[in-house]
């Protein structure tokens, strides 16, 4: 494990959604999500993506001006955690991970502030990697096929976020690439060959 948790509340705040219907909803399983996601980005709306899981296991997605700015996963995913994502990409050592993990422990901060007092980057380079981890996670999310979505409309997130919001047409249109690239060659032509 190359992230632990500490005692005190981690991540972005996650407004109670409970009593509110949703504007939009659907299954993990189908292609309502994409549907929803570009929707939402036509028509430049702010809200909150739940997807869960039957395992338990939630995301909420931060939406902005019709785009992802933030996400939250309960469980934590240590793999979506943004000093292991800079880890694994070979952008900080083991020892500069655990110091700023240490230093987070220590003064609250969250980890990207953690990089920038450490002098391991500049608030522009943290805008571009958080803009990269929101992109990873959205990825990861579209991938998922079992559990239920809903989107929520919001006036206002319930934090400020620093990256802007990425173009949903553009992912998508690389998530379905990636997924047609996997789908054997005669299953791909039946679903053209109507077009």
């Amino acid at each position: 494990m190359l992230f632990r948790s500490t005692a005190r509340p981690r991540g972005l705040a996650v407004p109670d959604m409970s009593g509110v219907d949703p504007a939009l909803s659907g299954s993990l399983g189908d292609r309502s999500i994409r549907d929803a996601m570009m929707a939402v980005a036509v028509e430049k709306r702010t809200g909150l993506f739940t997807l869960t899981r039957p395992d338990g296991r939630t995301r909420w997605g931060f939406w902005q001006r019709g785009g992802p700015v933030g996400w939250r996963t309960e469980p934590m995913e240590e793999e979506e955690v943004l000093g292991v994502l800079l880890y694994r990409a070979g952008t900080l050592t083991r020892e500069q991970l655990q110091e700023s993990l240490a230093l987070m422990e220590r003064t609250g901060v969250r980890h990207g502030e953690a990089l920038i007092e450490m002098g391991i980057c500049t608030f522009p380079q943290l805008v571009l990697m958080l803009q990269k981890q929101v992109e990873y996670v959205l990825q990861r999310a579209l991938r998922e096929r079992e559990g239920t979505w809903s989107f929520h409309l919001l006036e206002d997130l319930p934090e400020r976020f620093l990256a802007p919001p990425l173009r949903v047409a553009g992912l998508l249109y690389k998530a379905l690439l990636a997924h047609a690239r996997q789908m054997p060659a005669t299953e791909l032509g039946t679903l053209l060959k109507p077009w």
